[in-house]
């Protein structure tokens, strides 16, 4: 019976599932066998390591390389430093890691003489020059070591070299390794290069070298030639866009053709970098770490319980002219316990700027936080307060506004002071309702042209306010300098926002050669308290160029960070 013709019409259930796997697998053999599918070869090559040894950087290409499971490795030559046999074997005890093989080409810290070429051939397992087959591809190694043109490599080797190029001439992909790049003084320059000579007559696809501790890439007669930067031979200064970095080269050959990659040492990462728990703790310290004041004066600083083992760790301030914060200078954590650091707080001149602090929070594990909160006093908002309410028709001339204490030094988002914003606001209460008063300097860079309740208002000259009663709701309304509303409703609990919601506040405003004038008034009930509470408060303004003038620097859903007006 003919293979294909199996009766599959006589097999039901696992039978049929079983056959269909057994042809799959078989099929798949069968085009393996044949060649008709090849796996892409993939290889690295590793740069100098000599010429003033970094171990480190090298041990770190070693990390990159085995992370990535290429099927072998090649370097470019100096591989020891000096040739001396201590640094072959700190070298190599360093590539012993790698699980695949390697293959050596003789730098001129490798070889010096030919006492220590017999060394290159007794620690690597390799002559000085050879050849090999991988895949479709064959690999040339050559030995420039210890001569500077190509005319000085030898005639055995020379002899040899033309002699393996022709063997394989346009049957296979054909990679030339040497240390020394004589192709940057030769062909480079339209110089009269020798070994350029073969590699175009022969086919050769590209040549690699190392040496000169930096990276460069060139096509000459459809030629690449590549100079491989250092995988730790130091270099004098590090500059990416100059080629001069820490470095490898990663290789495919595939159905397409031969490609490469150049990889800045240290990019590849550990698979267990970090566990769930660690991403957890990280984002629990950057958004639950803050300033908690217990009074004007005095707080705490708290830290989320985050640290995977016990450990002290250092507080940087930053210290302003206007405020004395007093705190330890070292704080320990201990693993799964919150870190409350006590503190002291003295004004001694203007609101603002806010004193801050910085720290490396130590996670467990090698790593650690870095986090930068600032120390925010809270901000008293001092209203007036009278039975008789003003009369909305933005003039600011009525008794009431004579009560309350104009504010008029404002922040941006990081706490630091607005200057010359010629912006003030001021608050008064009644048994009803709280009223605002500002003087809010044009924005030249907007025009307000929306009239119509809930439009885009905020993308306008406008002004915006956050307000809160119980710290669960939270009411933002905006309004523009033509005197239209925006407003939506925030229940914190709820995790939930409503934007159709329309609050019943009133506002008037006028305008004048270079400001305009804000009313408003804003019912209890709006805010959902009976007004005998604190109500919490920021307002924001942004300026022509985009910046921000704010009460405090909380323009968020975390109202314990607003400015508080007082019943």
């Amino acid at each position: 019976m003919p293979l294909l013709s199996f009766p599959f019409f006589d097999m039901i259930g696992e039978e049929r599932s079983l056959m269909r796997k057994f042809f799959m697998i078989t099929s798949l053999v069968i085009l393996l066998v044949s060649g008709a599918v090849t796996a892409p070869l993939r290889f690295a090559i590793i740069g100098d390591r000599a010429g003033g040894v970094d171990q480190e950087a090298f041990d770190t290409v070693i990390d990159d390389i085995v992370r990535m499971r290429p099927d072998f490795v090649l370097t470019v030559g100096d591989i020891s430093d000096n040739a001396l046999d201590e640094e072959w074997d700190k070298a190599l005890n360093s590539l012993s890691r790698l699980a695949v093989p390697v293959y050596y080409v003789p730098g001129n810290n490798d070889i010096i003489d030919d006492t220590t070429r017999d060394l290159f051939t007794q620690k690597t397992g390799f002559p000085p020059f050879y050849s090999f087959d991988k895949g479709p591809v064959h690999f040339i190694v050559l030995d420039n070591s210890c001569v500077e043109k190509a005319g000085d490599m030898g005639e055995e080797q020379l002899s040899w070299l033309e002699k393996d190029l022709k063997k394989t001439r346009k049957t296979k992909t054909t990679l030339v390794f040497m240390h020394k790049p004589f192709w940057a003084d030769g062909i480079a320059r339209q110089k009269e290069d020798p070994l350029h000579t073969l590699f175009v007559k022969y086919g050769v696809d590209a040549v690699f070298t190392g040496h000169w501790h930096q990276y460069a890439h060139n096509v000459f007669d459809a030629v690449d030639y590549y100079l491989v930067g250092s995988s730790g031979g130091r270099f004098p200064f590090e500059n990416e866009s100059l080629g001069m970095f820490y470095q490898f080269l990663w290789c495919t050959v595939d159905a397409e053709g031969f490609h490469t990659a150049l990889l800045k040492a240290g990019s590849t990462f550990p698979e267990d970098l970090m566990t769930i728990q660690e991403e957890q703790a990280v984002f629990a310290l950057t958004d639950g770490s803050k300033a908690v004041f217990t009074d004007r004066t005095r707080g705490e600083i708290v830290f989320p319980a985050a640290a995977g083992e016990e450990a002290e760790f250092p507080l940087t301030l930053h210290a302003v002219g206007n405020w004395d914060l007093a705190l330890p200078g070292t704080v320990t954590v201990l693993p799964g316990r919150e870190t409350r650091v006590p503190f002291s707080l003295v004004q001694k001149g203007e609101f603002f700027p806010h004193p801050s602090l910085s720290a490396d929070y130590p996670l467990g594990r090698g790593k650690s936080v870095p986090l930068s909160l600032t120390v925010s006093p809270p901000r008293i908002l001092h209203a007036g307060k009278g039975t008789t309410p003003p009369l909305l028709d933005g003039k600011l001339d009525d008794e009431a506004w004579d009560k309350a204490q104009p504010v008029s030094a404002f922040c941006d988002l990081s706490g630091r002071p607005v200057n010359d914003l010629r912006m003030s606001v001021r608050f008064y209460r009644t048994d009803e309702a709280l009223f605002i008063g500002a003087r809010i300097p044009r924005n030249g860079a907007v025009t307000s042209r929306l009239t119509e309740r809930d439009s885009a208002v905020y993308q306008e000259d406008a002004v915006g306010f956050l307000f809160s009663a119980d710290s669960r709701h939270v009411f933002q309304l905006y309004i523009n300098s033509l005197g239209t509303l925006w407003d939506t409703r925030f229940d914190l609990k709820a995790g939930s926002g409503d934007t159709d919601w329309n609050g019943e506040w009133t506002a008037a405003v006028a305008q004048d050669n270079d400001s305009w004038v804000l009313e408003a008034r804003i019912p209890y009930t709006l805010l959902e308290t009976d007004g005998t509470a604190p109500i919490l408060c920021n307002m924001r303004r942004r300026g022509e160029r985009g910046e921000n003038a704010l009460l405090t620097p909380a323009w968020n859903l975390a109202p314990q960070g607003y400015g508080r007006i007082d019943p």
